[in-house]
């Protein structure tokens, strides 16, 4: 349980109120999947005008030739899913290339295989907790787990992962076998109960021994509640996210009473709000218990009052709804054994919520925290809980967001730097760091460069790029200034750098220059100087290079110049941290470009060897130029996750 309350800490520092629009993988329960362009649009809205305006903003000069630092090379298309798990045929669980060197990827379930990720150093002579992943009909566990964002968080959350999959029907669609409504719609006699009981018995054979948590989405939900109808051994807590149960209450006779959280959209056109489950056109092909009855069933097998139901602050979980639209009430007065049940509900919300990918999935695992520990702990805060707009750097001003409100102590603090002809506010519409400033998980620092005598900011990064016209400006000094003012105003325990570009090349330069107190960068596109005896003995960092391998005008490789290219950086940042770059680890390939119909960005991470828990990455876009067609919402959601995964105190200290 206390490992399991880790992740409530860390994904409530992350997580303080939900917004920003993603892409859900989910799938309508009984009827054909929603066209591709449906969830899409709102992404896509919001990925084409900032990149429009970075392209316009940092457009290629043909006066200046490759000096030039432009953003180009954008279309638009979907978000594709990460690849599946691979399918093993052996009834003993086999160690599988890790995800990450702090994690363990096993598989378990013999003919029907799942995924079994365990913390690499949990401590075995403590219960570990285990979370069970049930997606929705018609999408599978790697979808799901694409989307929820569950096993990025299992190293520093401290429990164990059960990622599994349903069975394809006739049509080709996984399901779960978890009512007479959904979603068996062929009948088939699959025990999927008894499926998921064996695979959490197998995984406490290798140590997760600890309360287990079943989430659900859609036929998922459905799902996790059968298990806790059939009394699935060790089972605290179930949440599910626009799922159903048992019409007739008396088919889930007298279960062992468990915390329930059930996410609902009010305007749930397929999983009825009120009851029902519908077809693609809106007919009503069963009958299921609305969202509140099902929670109130669970309340009464409790025990609990409910005459002392509590109506807390609403959060923001939807971003294309407008303003905090997400109710919550609770129950927990007089319910047996420490039980909370909640019902979330998302007001003019359907089927598929506009929820930023990894977001929806850590702010679950710190609910489930909070249960796990015996106190339900409080909601996140709402996104209107305030943030103050200050302005810093006096005759040099720039924009700095900090949040009135936060949970767990100091927050990080994010400098935000543009590219060459660009300045912060159209860097922040491409990236989307602003809204994370909002939902009150950073301090966010966004200034301008200097502009030149023909009106363009630049950063004085390196001789390369882009004081073009020589002026001689001390940026580092400003930068550094702007950091010492916004820490008189708040307590920062982590400084990050992100930069595009030729804030990328800024980034880079402030680690040579020992910013004081920096424990990450990350550049997009950037680059840095070419001897690196320019650079002499910095202060190990993490580093993170995301890059195109068709950008024209920062190459992927290193150019005729000696610029060098993103597998130079981040040779020369590991080595710098004693890392073995040898050691470098493969992981899944994610999807960056919406130009891109599959995930296109493969992932090279060095961690071992590294000083002071540092960690370099290399996310490389196959393609793709100088200017991705990112979706801000989903950049910004992995970017953070980036930084949040790598080590919390400052490198070297």
């Amino acid at each position: 349980m206390r490992a399991l309350l880790i992740v409530s800490l860390l994904v409530a520092a992350l997580l303080i109120a939900l917004a920003c629009g993603g892409d859900d993988q989910q799938q309508q329960e009984g009827v054909s999947p929603p066209p591709p362009s449906t969830q899409q649009q709102v992404e896509r809205q919001q990925a084409e005008q900032p990149r429009q305006q970075a392209a316009q903003a940092e457009s290629a000069d043909t006066t200046q030739g490759d000096q030039t630092v432009a953003a180009q090379d954008a279309q638009d298309t979907q978000d594709g899913a990460q690849d599946e798990a691979d399918a093993k045929s052996q009834g003993e669980a086999q160690e599988e290339k890790k995800p990450a060197a702090d994690v363990r990827k096993l598989t378990i379930g013999g003919e029907r295989p799942a995924a079994l990720l365990l913390p690499a150093d949990f401590d075995d002579s403590e219960p570990l907790p285990l979370v069970l992943m049930l997606h929705g009909y018609g999408s599978s566990a790697a979808q799901n787990d694409a989307w929820m964002g569950a096993s990025q968080l299992v190293a520093e959350g401290g429990f164990g992962l059960i990622l599994p999959d349903g069975t394809l029907d006739p049509d080709g669609n996984r399901f779960w076998n978890a009512t007479e409504a959904c979603c068996n719609f062929y009948r088939a006699g699959v025990d999927d109960a008894g499926y998921l009981a064996g695979l959490v018995a197998e995984a406490q054979t290798y140590g997760a021994t600890g309360p287990v948590a079943a989430v659900g989405v859609s036929n998922g939900g459905f799902m996790a509640y059968r298990l806790a109808c059939e009394g699935l051994p060790g089972l605290i807590a179930v949440v599910s996210v626009m799922g159903s149960s048992y019409n007739d209450p008396t088919d889930c006779a007298a279960p062992a009473p468990v915390s329930v959280l059930q996410i609902h959209g009010d305007a749930d056109a397929i999983v009825r709000y009120d009851g029902g489950l519908a077809d693609g056109d809106g007919a009503l092909v069963a009958d299921t218990p609305g969202a509140t009855e099902v929670v109130w069933r669970w309340a009464e097998r409790a025990g609990c009052n409910p005459d002392a139901r509590e109506d807390l602050d609403s959060i923001d979980l939807d971003h294309s709804a407008a303003g905090v639209e997400t109710t919550v009430q609770r129950i927990r007065e007089g319910c047996v054994d420490g039980v909370t049940v909640e019902l979330w509900t998302m007001r003019g919300v359907g089927h598929f919520p506009a929820f930023q990918p990894y977001v929806i999935g850590a702010v679950i695992l710190g609910w489930l925290g909070t249960v796990a520990g015996g106190d339900a702990g409080e909601p996140p805060v709402a996104a209107e809980s305030g943030l103050q707009r200050l302005t810093l750097g006096g005759e040099r001003p720039a924009a700095f967001l900090l949040p009135e409100t936060h949970l767990l102590g100091p927050l990080p603090l994010v400098v935000l730097l543009h590219g060459f002809g660009m300045n912060a506010e159209l860097i922040d519409r491409y990236f989307g760091l602003s809204q994370l400033a909002e939902d009150g998980l950073i301090g966010l620092i966004m200034p301008d460069g200097t502009e030149n005598p023909d009106g363009e900011r630049f950063w004085n990064a390196t001789p390369e790029c882009c004081k073009f016209e020589g002026q001689d400006v001390d940026d580092v000094g400003y930068l550094n200034g702007l950091v010492a003012e916004a820490r008189e105003h708040a307590a920062f325990d982590r400084l990050y750098l992100v930069g595009y570009s030729n804030g990328g090349f800024m980034s880079y330069r402030m680690a040579c220059e020992n910013m004081p107190d920096l424990t990450a960068l990350v550049s997009v596109a950037g680059a840095s100087y070419i001897d690196p005896a320019d650079c002499p003995n910095p202060t190990p960092v993490s580093v993170l290079q995301i890059h195109g391998t068709a950008d024209a005008l920062v190459t992927y490789n290193d150019d005729p110049r000696g610029v060098p290219g993103a597998e130079t950086l981040v040779r020369r940042w590991a080595e710098r941290a004693g890392c073995d770059f040898d050691a470098a680890e493969e992981l899944e390939p994610i999807e960056l470009d919406f130009s891109q119909s599959d995930s296109e960005t493969t992932v090279r991470r060095v961690r071992e060897g590294c000083a002071g828990g540092v960690t370099v990455e290399l996310w490389t876009m196959q393609g793709i130029g100088h200017g991705p067609d990112f979706a801000p919402a989903v950049f910004a959601g992995r970017v953070m996750a980036w930084l949040l995964g790598v080590e919390r105190r400052t490198p070297g200290s």
